[in-house]
């Protein structure tokens, strides 16, 4: 009997820690549920409330008489997840935004962990501290699990000023990628730099996809190690298995030289085998260019660098992706390009026409932030919520995606 309560047990969390979201209620769809608050002060976190905004829960959040103190409201979920795997890294991301902040002051957000074994010796972590906006925007953070510890409540830290803040889609996953692939998160957390003959930087202009693109200027050539682009948290692989990485990436001048290093980590850390080298060149547009290669036995994890210095040149490098499955990964994306959307410029409503089903629709502002999601009803999109400017408008069907600027006027 024993044993099959072991067995049933074990396949609940490898059932739950498989799914894509470990945080029950992420969405708020069951109103607070297991959500609770926690602030030294109960005059500054004056309420928690679950309000409807555009037919979606969110919670809401109201500070008074802030101190400057950042961990005077916290949201968090009762109880501590256990089971995570140690070879793995995990995804935090929450969208946020703060309303009524007086002028002159800046609301913020902190990712926080409390890393506990066995239900003891708690120690808290801090991730990363954004700033919030008045928009929705999502927020992401990464770390590895430790040994030392097999318990983990996560948790979000605000109210160092008064106002009103918002969350909803909170998210604890698997990172089965590279972190933070798509520079759209943040930079210094996730990616490494050397500096020696250039700059590395975010840029918010050319990009292939979203609002962000690594930007790499080389001043002066050199040898390429002496300006590097790297991932700082190891990814996650199985040994002996065939993989493919991509990535999109164009130069001003056309001639920027990027030499990509995988390097293969054991399960002390160690690197094991032979670094694979790929010399690749640029053009003045964005391409996919693509590595296969395989693991070798003994292999947990895998770093990734671009190396950029023997060119002087301007680079740009997004979308970075890690795939199993080489067979589909080093196809390019499609395009459908049977997508009609119309009118726009629009004011109320778009609508979508095309040869295939359409899977889903995103609406995402410049920057990147996703404004609108799931939005396609039936062929139509209500954008008549959204503010007078210029979005991006991604439609995926089942050839493809399509990828277009929307007006709303």
């Amino acid at each position: 009997m024993k044993k099959n309560l072991l067995l049933i047990s074990l396949l609940f969390f490898a059932l739950k820690f498989n799914a894509q979201n470990i945080i029950d209620n992420g969405g708020f769809d069951d109103g607070k549920g297991d959500w609770v608050t926690w602030g030294s002060d109960k005059n500054v976190l004056q309420s928690f409330d679950v309000v409807d905004e555009s037919s979606n829960n969110v919670a809401k959040l109201v500070i008074a008489n802030a101190s400057g103190e950042i961990n005077k409201g916290t949201l968090k979920q009762k109880n501590a997840f256990a089971g995570l795997d140690s070879s793995l890294v995990y995804h935090l991301s929450v969208r946020a935004k703060a309303l009524n902040v007086a002028d002159g002051e800046t609301a913020q957000m902190q990712f926080k962990t409390k890393r506990l074994k066995d239900g003891a010796n708690a120690k808290y972590i801090n991730l990363d501290t954004y700033e919030l906006t008045t928009e929705w925007k999502k927020y992401d953070a990464y770390f590895y699990k430790e040994d030392s510890w097999n318990e983990l409540l996560p948790s979000w830290n605000f109210g160092a000023v008064n106002g009103d803040y918002y969350f909803d889609d909170f998210v604890l996953e698997v990172n089965k990628n590279i972190a933070n692939g798509n520079f759209e998160s943040d930079f210094e957390s996730t990616w490494f730099k050397r500096e020696d003959n250039g700059t590395v930087e975010i840029s918010n202009n050319s990009v292939y996809e979203g609002g962000s693109a690594a930007k790499v200027t080389i001043n002066t050539a050199g040898d390429a190690w002496h300006l590097k682009l790297g991932t700082k948290l190891k990814i996650p692989v199985d040994e002996n298995t065939d993989y493919s990485l991509s990535y999109y990436s164009k130069s001003d001048n056309g001639n920027g030289k990027i030499k990509l290093a995988i390097d293969f980590i054991d399960s002390k850390g160690d690197k094991i085998g032979k670094t694979k080298y790929v010399e690749y060149t640029t053009t003045t547009s964005y391409e996919e260019y693509n590595t296969e290669f395989t693991t070798p036995t003994g292999t947990k994890k895998i770093l990734v660098t671009f190396m950029l210095a023997e060119v002087v040149d301007v680079i740009y490098i997004d979308n970075v992706n890690l795939s199993k499955n080489v067979a589909t990964a080093i196809r390019k994306r499609p395009e459908d390009n049977s997508v009609k959307i119309y009118p726009n410029p629009a004011n109320g409503f778009i609508n979508i026409a095309g040869n295939s089903g359409i899977a889903s629709v995103e609406v995402s502002d410049m920057t990147g932030c996703r404004v609108l999601k799931n939005a396609n009803v039936n062929g139509r999109v209500d954008i008549s919520s959204l503010k007078t400017g210029v979005y991006l408008l991604k439609v995926t069907t089942e050839k493809g995606t399509k990828v277009t600027k929307l007006i709303k006027q």
